[in-house]
């Protein structure tokens, strides 16, 4: 029975399925192939050396390393899409299965080389949903200092002072919910977590930085 692989792709540090599968973060395209034999990641060549160290995945590729025929494109999530096609052409695999997040461009270079792309659309779900050991612990962790900026922002609020106008004022100037989120924000940023509601003014929820 010829082999169907598994696809993910986009930029990991956006894309949480991707992300979730190989708990490595990076600003770039990148692309992840699952086979029984072993998982490859193929990201940009200036992230290989960390992301050897840090993913988990049985091997890293860049798109230089399986350029086609007729060459990259200068456009990097392109060439990565180009790159994906051609690892999977090499190893002889005509059947791939993509989870809802698949990005569209990769679909084209696959369908360009006469891949076959299966949609489940249940794909990696299951997986996100279940937090394993580290998840648990990285839930713990962002608990406690989420818990601790919060009570920083209060103590700030209490020691502010309220002006004639009733505007409390901080460090001589007024105390606005744009200030304290900002304040929140850089102090999460200090802890190594990063606040998934920005400066909106929702409750925020501490999420790892990145490894």
């Amino acid at each position: 029975m010829p082999t169907i692989a598994r696809v993910f792709a986009g930029v990991p540090a956006i894309n949480r399925t991707l992300y979730h599968r190989i708990r490595f973060s990076v600003g770039d395209p990148a692309a992840l192939i699952e086979i029984e034999t072993g998982s490859t990641l193929i990201l940009r060549d200036l992230e290989m050396d960390r992301a050897r160290k840090k993913a988990r995945v049985d091997q890293v590729r860049c798109p230089a390393d399986l350029a086609p025929a007729e060459g990259l494109s200068g456009d990097r999530e392109t060439a990565t899409a180009q790159a994906l096609a051609e690892f999977l052409s090499r190893e002889g695999i005509l059947k791939v299965e993509a989870d809802r997040s698949f990005p569209l461009i990769f679909a084209h270079e696959l369908q360009q080389r006469g891949i076959g792309l299966r949609y489940n659309p249940t794909l990696g779900i299951g997986e996100r949903r279940a937090k394993d050991a580290q998840e648990v612990e990285w839930l713990r962790k962002a608990q406690k200092v989420a818990a601790k900026v919060v009570l920083q922002a209060c103590q700030r609020v209490a020691r502010a002072e309220a002006a004639a106008d009733g505007i409390l004022q901080d460090a001589g100037k007024p105390l606005t919910s744009e200030r304290l989120q900002t304040w929140i924000d850089l102090r999460l940023l200090e802890e190594g977590f990063s606040d998934s509601a920005g400066i909106s003014g929702q409750a925020t929820r501490p999420t790892p930085a990145g490894p």
